[in-house]
């Protein structure tokens, strides 16, 4: 049975409206989590410490090594910050090594860039076209990135430590959640347009 999770629309042109607030939203949500990175960790080195009473304050490196008899729940850097810095520290010893490992790091985002695009195009594409093989490749694509990254994000709950690029995605995750039953209700309503349709 097909379930419409719009109540105003048909579920095709809601899963097209679905796809362009995704890539809207993941473009925003990139844009601010790299502002707020840049300007809270590489600026001065601080990280945000929330305590178990609800106090957050600001405190450099060194003074989070100590800690109060408190327990203290650390928002640290995103995993990007960490790979830029690594990279920046090995081509003090080696140029071209870090030259090439940098040109790698770029080719690498600019693959997950298209890749996010051409998900929101190949969504748009199944519901105009009525292509439940497209949904399937969108289904298992969005599954693959979202497990990836809740498992990112899982490893920093476990160690009790936040990025604030954890925080700042929490509402694309839920987004991509919703959007991967609204796509698989689209797929449903596609075959059962079609029952000659195996995919």
């Amino acid at each position: 049975m097909v379930c419409n999770p719009f109540c105003c629309t048909s579920i095709r042109t809601g899963a097209k409206r679905i796809a362009i607030i995704d890539i809207v939203l993941f473009f925003i949500t990139l844009a601010v989590s790299v502002g707020l990175e840049w300007s809270l960790f590489n600026s001065i080195p601080m990280r945000l410490v929330l305590f178990d009473d609800g106090v957050t304050s600001a405190e450099t490196y060194e003074e989070t090594s100590i800690m109060d008899d408190k327990e203290k729940h650390m928002v640290g850097k995103a995993v990007w910050i960490h790979v830029s810095h690594a990279i920046k520290s090995l081509s003090e010893y080696n140029h071209t090594m870090g030259y090439s490992l940098y040109m790698g790091l770029l080719i690498f985002m600019m693959g997950y860039f298209i890749l996010e695009v051409w998900l929101c195009c190949i969504l748009i594409r199944a519901a105009s076209e009525r292509r439940p093989e497209f949904c399937r490749k969108w289904i298992i694509l969005r599954t693959i990135l979202l497990i990836i990254t809740l498992a990112f994000t899982g490893i920093n709950l476990a160690q009790m430590q936040y990025t604030v690029t954890d925080i700042v995605a929490v509402p694309l995750n839920l987004l991509r959640i919703y959007s991967i039953f609204v796509v698989i209700q689209l797929r449903k309503k596609l075959r059962q347009m079609d029952p000659k349709l195996m995919f």
